[in-house]
């Protein structure tokens, strides 16, 4: 039986007066003064009384909580390795002068899965359970990064195990949405289903698609309520009796509220070829892809870093944006493999390794400025066995209890 120490008669009477003089304070103005705190100043809160843990629980503070998180991003780093999951976050670098920021551990899990998309806060996995010999269910896991939460799904309708899961948030209706797909092959989906989180009985639904298409992988981006992601598109696809088209690669967007496919045509020299794809960023609220003499990855040997902003999805308008290699970013590189993480609020595209490095650091690259510098990562030296990394910008603390 485990003996719980009690409180001293001075940590008693401090929490007594820390309430007493809560009280003196318009409960509006806590309120306000804590939906614009960090998440950990929050959770010290809950303790102080049963009354304060219930508004802080309330969904209207949870929602008006999160809405203020969304003018303070941050970055999701996700350290993982077999079945091994870390996540740490950190505001995103807002002082171009600084040479490290600090990323403080937030959760650990343990679980089968790949990561399948990020928004509002929350993380979709998937991974594959082994029924039988003969039989994989494809799964779904929610965790709130923030709180350490997970949820598991119901496993998706289909006996198929080519499933491609993606991940939305409608800031309208302030729902969250999974989206799953299942094909043949490398043929076009044949199912789409629709899970909405929040609902009394959670569920899949069938919906529509009059788009044929087969998305070239999980996860996507969510973007002001649209999940974009790269697919092969059936080039009839206004033609559905004609399926045997050819595919060409485009960009299928996903509208979280009504539901509904579109496509977006990627511009003509946008890629090299149809096996390399830029990385799909948010810039300012606009999708955005990166790439790298047409490469969705970067090295010391390119010239060119090229930026693709979206103008009008109607018109398939992009915009392009073309930045010189600079000799200091080559010369950090070297011969080494980098990916694209994103574009800063500060207009720096940020670039990552794939696995983890000792020390721990990203490269920033100042597309206005035309400055470069290394950010070194402090605060993950405890977890070096975890080597593969994902990192997400744009990411907001989320109180939502699942």
């Amino acid at each position: 039986m485990e003996t719980i120490p009690r409180r001293s008669n001075t940590e008693s009477c401090t929490s007594t007066k820390r309430i007493k003089n809560l009280d003196r304070i318009p409960n509006d103005l806590v309120i306000e003064i804590l939906s614009r705190s960090p998440a950990k100043s929050v959770t010290r809160w809950l303790c102080l009384s049963k009354s304060w843990a219930f508004t802080l629980r309330s969904r209207s503070f949870t929602d008006l909580f999160l809405t203020r998180s969304s003018s303070r991003p941050r970055i999701l780093f996700t350290f993982h390795k077999n079945q091994d999951f870390v996540f740490y976050s950190a505001p995103e670098i807002q002082n171009q002068d600084e040479n490290s920021i600090l990323a403080a551990a937030n959760h650990r899990m343990v679980l089968p899965v790949d990561c399948s998309g990020v928004c509002g806060g929350l993380v979709c996995l998937t991974y594959l359970k082994v029924v039988s010999a003969s039989t994989k269910n494809t799964m779904t896991v929610i965790c709130n990064a923030t709180t350490g939460q997970s949820l598991s799904l119901p496993k998706v309708k289909t006996r198929r195990i080519g499933v491609k899961t993606f991940f939305g948030y409608d800031p309208i209706g302030n729902q969250f949405k999974v989206l799953s797909m299942t094909s043949v092959k490398k043929e076009s989906c044949v199912e789409h289903q629709i899970l909405t989180l929040g609902t009394k009985k959670l569920s899949w639904k069938m919906i529509d698609c009059s788009i044929p298409h087969y998305p070239i992988r999980s996860g996507g981006i969510c973007i002001n309520g649209c999940v974009y992601y790269h697919a092969l598109v059936n080039e009839a696809h206004h033609d559905m009796k004609d399926q045997a088209s050819p595919s060409v690669p485009g960009i299928v967007c996903f509208d979280v509220r009504s539901e509904r496919f579109s496509f977006i045509n990627k511009a003509e020299d946008m890629e090299v070829s149809q096996f390399q794809h830029p990385h799909l960023v948010d810039y300012k609220g606009k999708l955005s892809a990166l790439s790298s003499d047409g490469y969705g990855y970067f090295t010391g040997e390119r010239i060119n870093l090229e930026l693709w902003v979206l103008q009008d999805a109607e018109q398939h308008q992009w915009s392009k944006h073309v930045y010189i290699v600079p000799t200091l970013l080559k010369n950090m590189v070297a011969g080494a493999l980098l990916c694209f993480v994103g574009v800063t609020e500060t207009d720096e595209i940020m670039l990552s390794y794939h696995s983890k490095t000792e020390p721990f650091y990203v490269l920033c690259y100042n597309i206005v400025h035309n400055t470069v510098r290394r950010v070194q990562i402090q605060g993950a030296e405890a977890i070096s066995y975890l080597t593969r990394l994902r990192i997400n910008l744009h990411h907001v603390e989320n109180l939502n209890i699942m």
